[in-house]
């Protein structure tokens, strides 16, 4: 490899840095061959030698010169690796100028894409401006829209008001109407119950096959049941329990008939008059009690006639007690 200027250059700056690398040069370059030929050349350096000769340094000289040479050449060789590397970088300078342009084409279409995405952005931003117009002036009519709602929620509260008022008028006017119809049923219920209570006190003795008696406000009938409920004038008696409130007083010898009398019979009927023949019987009376009407209110109201020994004439059939009392010869009657 040719040694240039610049390898000199190097020399000389390694030599002033290290001054003990100048004698092992001078011992590679001043050879014998070397001293001969300079000394032939220059008559002057011949005598500057031969008193040079007399100094015990110069003698040192060879060596010195050989250390010298030695230096030179291990920066020749450090300087052949510095120009390999060199030359090393130079070939990664090319590559990465490579890469480099390779990144600016790269970088040049990376921002024509951005270009192309501010565009794309600003037509984007364009059509939300576009949409948020809308969308106020849609919210201005929602406003609009629920200021009107609010009102007509108004006027149906107010409306709803005044129709709960209807409603309870008119609750309180169906109520009326349907106490009128109950007390018109029960009314009609009574008297219905009056007239065939009449029917039944007119044909009560042809029912019982003879014998005497009727409704205990007729006068003799009043007068036999205040001296039968005689002996118990000191009593307090219920209603329900009182003879003298019964339907029919009726009688054949020594045998009396407490009658209820009602269109449906039930079992309160039935009840009923059971206590109120017990009370003619406490009283030392030979009571029997005794239902009369078109029909049973409930199947079970003459179940509980045979459970408590109520005698009964319904719907044309009688019980075997009535059947009894019937037999009873008409000549014994009082």
């Amino acid at each position: 490899m040719p040694v240039t200027v610049d390898d000199l250059n190097d020399l000389v700056r390694l030599l002033d840095e290290h001054p003990d690398w100048r004698e092992a040069l001078a011992s590679r370059l001043l050879t014998e061959q070397t001293l001969q030929r300079l000394l032939q050349a220059n008559p002057e350096l011949r005598a500057s030698l031969r008193r040079m000769i007399l100094d015990e340094e110069f003698l040192q000289l060879p060596a010195i010169v050989r250390e010298l040479v030695e230096v030179a050449r291990q920066g020749m060789e450090r300087l052949g690796r510095v120009e390999e590397r060199l030359e090393r970088v130079e070939e990664r300078t090319e590559r990465m100028e490579e890469r480099l342009e390779r990144v600016e084409e790269r970088t040049e279409r990376m921002e024509e894409r951005l270009e192309r995405v501010e565009e794309r952005t600003e037509r984007m931003e364009e059509r939300l401006e576009r949409v948020e117009e809308r969308t106020e002036r849609m919210e201005e009519r929602l406003e609009r829209v629920e200021e009107r709602t609010e009102r007509m929620e108004e006027r149906l509260e107010r409306v709803e008001e005044r129709t709960e008022r209807m409603e309870e008028r008119l609750e309180r006017v169906e109520e009326g109407v349907d106490d009128w119809k109950q007390w018109r049923r029960g009314e009609e219920g009574r008297r219905e119950g009056e007239r065939y209570e009449r029917k039944i006190l007119r044909q009560i003795s042809r029912l019982l096959r003879g014998g005497s008696g009727g409704s205990p406000d007729h006068e003799r009938v009043h007068h036999r049941l205040q001296s039968w409920l005689a002996p118990l004038m000191g009593e307090t008696i219920e209603d329900d329990a009182d003879p003298a409130l019964a339907d029919i007083i009726w009688w054949k010898g020594d045998r009396v008939v407490v009658i209820e009398v009602s269109r449906k019979v039930n079992g309160r009927d039935v009840l009923r008059v059971k206590r109120r023949a017990e009370t003619l019987r406490r009283g030392g009376v030979d009571a029997m009690p005794l239902v009369i009407g078109e029909e049973w209110a409930h199947p079970e109201s003459q179940q509980i006639a045979q459970q408590e020994g109520v005698e009964w004439l319904v719907a044309n059939e009688a019980s075997d007690g009535l059947t009894k009392f019937r037999e009873i010869p008409v000549e014994t009657a009082e």
